[in-house]
């Protein structure tokens, strides 16, 4: 796929941010996103929700996850901040924190094929209260030290499932200023480049509260931190869309209980989605999370997008709209020495991907696109190419086929 030099020339040819328009693409049937909320209603009882995201409403859409024998959504466990969906998006692991004794804490899981839930035992270790869990694509279960400001795992498999034991990683540390975000609150989310994602909700002026990107070691030391930007709002959790492919997205109580659509490369917010459930609007309580379901991508090709229904779906290029019927004659149209190719392999790489912009292979294909056409990229897909642009177009078509056609569905 030529992975490295094509992020070189990501980076050459970034002239400026690409401006998105406010729109969003609707989930696929693989695309999973879950929900918790956690309040101070019904003795702190948690409630585990699917969301949504709907953009002919406008609305984060919530449905119940099928009944446990608690009620409609509700887990044995009375108050869990942190919660987890493992990689083959079969089970939900759930940490119970005690308000009445910071240093206790349980593991559950929610088994989401048989719709039940089993509580493993009791985790060592933790000397602290986490609101953060996030599982590596590896399997691995990691959960933030909201007391030391430090990344942690849990051992989801152990000998006995009486007691399961919690080992550090290291100090979380924004490699600018050697300076520790502040852990408590909010997410992390594991991306599909391995990349941890993480949200603060507040923090000193040397690691300001915002969305970090941090590179977890091989072996425990510190967990180094880059920190992408600010985006409004306070976070319950964090997710990410297209299976870890695409855009983050966040859940927020303020300014309203909303759904927030997030561009992982610049932490821009792109939409805002109103929370409702049963055509209600729905309010979280008081702490909650976030989750992603299956990790595993399912793209479609050229041939196939060109045949199938997007589903009211579009895409954006250098903030342009581009729907369906426009989407199409590109597809049909793509051939010869011109950028057809290249136009109709980012349409579908962004089909996939569900509108995202955070993947090297789409970044670096769409700055290339607007840095050359900066009033518009319309009706330049069938110029002419110079030769001294076709060996770029050519690294940057390769990719883009490469991606689509590297996690073909079943």
């Amino acid at each position: 796929m030529k992975r490295g030099l094509l992020i070189g020339l990501g980076i050459v040819l970034v002239i400026g941010i690409v401006a998105k328009i406010n729109y969003v693409q609707a989930q696929s049937e693989e695309e999973v996103l879950y929900l918790s909320d956690t309040g101070v209603v019904l003795d702190n009882q948690t409630t585990l929700f699917k969301v949504n995201l709907n953009p002919v409403t406008g609305h984060a859409e919530l449905t119940h996850l099928p009944d446990v024998g608690y009620g409609p959504g509700a887990i044995p466990f009375d108050f869990v901040i942190a919660f987890a969906c493992t990689p083959d998006g079969r089970k939900i692991y759930c940490i119970e924190s005690r308000t009445d004794s910071p240093f206790y804490h349980h593991l559950g899981v929610y088994n989401v094929a048989l719709s039940s839930f089993n509580v493993l035992g009791l985790i060592l270790g933790m000397d602290f209260n986490t609101a953060q869990a996030a599982f590596s694509r590896e399997g691995i279960l990691y959960i933030g030290n909201s007391l030391l400001d430090e990344l942690w795992t849990v051992d989801t498999d152990p000998d006995s499932l009486t007691y399961l034991q919690a080992s550090r990683v290291g100090p979380i540390v924004n490699q600018a200023t050697d300076v520790s975000p502040n852990v408590a609150g909010a997410d992390i989310v594991f991306g599909a480049d391995g990349i941890l994602y993480l949200r603060t909700n507040s923090g000193p002026p040397d690691a300001p509260s915002g969305i970090y990107a941090l590179t977890v070691p091989d072996s425990p030391s510190t967990v180094w931190a880059t920190y992408i930007g600010w985006c409004e709002g306070n976070f319950t959790g964090l997710a990410i869309r297209a299976n870890g492919y695409g855009d983050l997205v966040g859940s927020i109580t303020n300014p309203t209980d909303s759904i927030l659509v997030i561009d992982r490369a610049t932490a821009v917010t792109i939409a805002s989605y109103p929370m409702y459930i049963h055509g209600s609007q729905y309010s979280l309580y008081q702490y909650g999370d976030m989750s992603i379901g299956p990790q595993e991508l399912c793209t479609k090709t050229i041939g196939y997008w060109k045949n199938h229904s997007w589903k009211n779906s579009g895409v954006t290029i250098c903030g342009v709209l581009v729907q369906e019927e426009e989407g199409k004659d590109i597809l049909w149209g793509a051939r010869g020495n011109n950028y057809s190719k290249l136009f109709a392999q980012l349409i579908v790489a962004k089909l996939n991907t569900n509108n995202s912009t955070g993947l090297p292979e789409i970044e670096a294909a769409e700055n290339y696109i607007c840095a050359r056409w900066p009033s518009g990229w319309q009706g330049h897909e069938y110029d002419p190419i110079s030769k001294s642009d076709k060996k770029i177009v050519t690294v940057l078509w390769e990719a883009l086929d490469g991606f689509n056609n590297q996690f073909p569905c079943e």
